[in-house]
């Protein structure tokens, strides 16, 4: 079900009521209007989710708040990302996991993890799974993606996930 601009709004607020966990079908909403061409694609992103800030913190909680898994869906949304950006996408394990690795050539350019918020319960898993990453493949700065945060951790960047696919 493709649903646009505020009767899906309306329709998401109402699924989200009624406390249902799932859609009954896969369910898509579009809201096109609120993105105004005019200077360029990242100013007028930004423009346009400063000038809409509301709608799209709405949009953004009600949406990921059925989801069954948060955290999988933003690593779907980084993954796509890093496909569009490199040739190669990979998963870096030894004693620690780290989210992906990418490049274009032997040599990786991008070490990041994604969380959904980075908390006191995951904060160290994460940075030293990122750490072990970088220190292994010889990547001087590191990436944490998450959905709003943004800080720096000695070489690891925290960004939010609409910073980094901008």
């Amino acid at each position: 079900v493709a649903m646009q601009d505020a009767t899906a709004q309306m329709a998401l607020l109402q699924f989200d009521m009624c406390g249902r966990k799932r859609t009954a079908v896969p369910s898509t909403v579009h809201c096109d209007h609120l993105i105004l061409a005019k200077d360029g694609a990242g100013i007028d992103l930004k423009n346009s989710i400063d000038k809409n800030k509301e709608v799209y913190d709405f949009l953004s909680s009600i949406s990921m708040s059925s989801s069954a898994d948060k955290g999988r869906l933003l690593e779907n949304l980084v993954f796509i990302q890093l496909r569009k950006l490199y040739k190669n996408v990979f998963y870096f394990k030894d004693k620690r996991e780290c989210d992906f690795v990418a490049g274009n050539g032997k040599q990786p350019t991008e070490v990041i993890q994604v969380c959904y918020e980075l908390n006191e319960l995951n904060k160290d898993r994460e940075t030293e799974g990122l750490l072990e990453a970088m220190n292994f493949l010889k990547v001087k700065k590191g990436k944490i993606i998450t959905l709003k945060q943004k800080d720096r951790i000695k070489n690891i960047e925290i960004v939010p996930a609409i910073e980094f696919v901008d």
